[in-house]
């Protein structure tokens, strides 16, 4: 299993799963104010969680019809997990890092667009702040009609912790993230899955890592497997080579890309969601035994 402290790289996909599943916590706790920007005409770059304030989403779709072109973003909504990733490995930066419960990003105000040079004039005239200028010359504020909610995030991920830790050290779900050196949850976001938690409502990403992942949805995958007609002799809640063969094979079997990998709402998940269910409905044991 990856946990964040583990992840020796300046991106946010390695830890999409878990940064998911704290936005899915998030809308939860504080539904309304986070609202997805998938629907507006821009491409997304690879580092892009589609979510942000309401106000900042008006603001761009109103930018984007009288630009009338697509444009692309790079970051807009940054959860406190994708911040602890960064400011961990800062020295990779080559540019500023704020601290983790400090980026204007946790609060869904901003935005980084890639044809900066091309529209910052017109941004500006629409609205937009151009807040750190050449220092960070991609970064866009909205700062009209917006909420504080920097502490929301740092809470989703204090009870996404506790939920999927009931046995385990507690947080308290304050917001609050202190001085590094001495933060819990600091510590806690840093011995979190990458990947995301097993056993919360929202999905955790699943595929082939070492250690590899155990636990109540892989023996459910497992299942929904076998009922796709996938060969599996055993659904024993590990995710070992077995099961990554059996993923790959359904996704080639449904002109899907074989990497083995499902994430929480991408096409694999979506093909094999009838199958899941079914196994969710029906009273079929957990674990099946190897076939003699």
């Amino acid at each position: 299993m990856v946990l964040v402290k583990d992840i020796k790289e300046f991106r946010s996909m390695p830890v999409r799963g878990l940064d998911r599943q704290v936005v899915w916590q998030f809308n939860q706790m504080s539904p309304g104010l986070l609202v997805s920007i998938d629907d507006l005409n821009i491409n997304k770059g690879d580092g892009l969680l589609p979510f942000c304030q309401a106000a900042v989403r008006d603001a761009l779709a109103n930018f984007l019809k009288s630009y009338g072109k697509a444009i692309t973003i790079n970051n807009a909504y940054r959860s406190v997990i994708v911040q602890t990733v960064f400011w961990n490995n800062k020295n990779l930066a080559g540019g500023m890092v704020a601290q983790p419960g400090k980026s204007d990003h946790q609060n869904g105000v901003s935005i980084d667009i890639e044809e900066w040079p091309q529209i910052k004039d017109l941004l500006i005239k629409n609205g937009w702040q151009w807040t750190y200028g050449m220092k960070d010359s991609m970064h866009f504020d909205w700062t009209k009609g917006i909420e504080f909610i920097k502490d929301d995030t740092i809470k989703a991920f204090q009870a996404l912790w506790n939920a999927a830790n009931p046995g385990g050290q507690q947080l308290l779900v304050d917001g609050g993230m202190g001085d590094l050196a001495n933060s819990k949850t600091f510590q806690c976001i840093n011995n979190s899955p990458a990947e995301g938690f097993g056993g919360v409502g929202y999905p955790r990403t699943l595929c082939l890592t070492s250690p590899i992942q155990v636990g109540k949805d892989i023996g459910q995958l497992q299942l929904a497997l076998r009922k796709a007609g996938i060969k599996l002799d055993t659904a024993d809640q590990q995710f070992g080579p077995a099961t990554d063969k059996a993923v790959k094979e359904f996704q080639t079997a449904n002109s899907l890309a074989a990497d083995g990998i499902i994430s929480a709402e991408g096409e694999t998940r979506k093909k094999l969601q009838p199958y899941l269910d079914g196994v969710a409905s029906a009273a079929s044991p957990s674990v099946i035994p190897n076939k003699k």
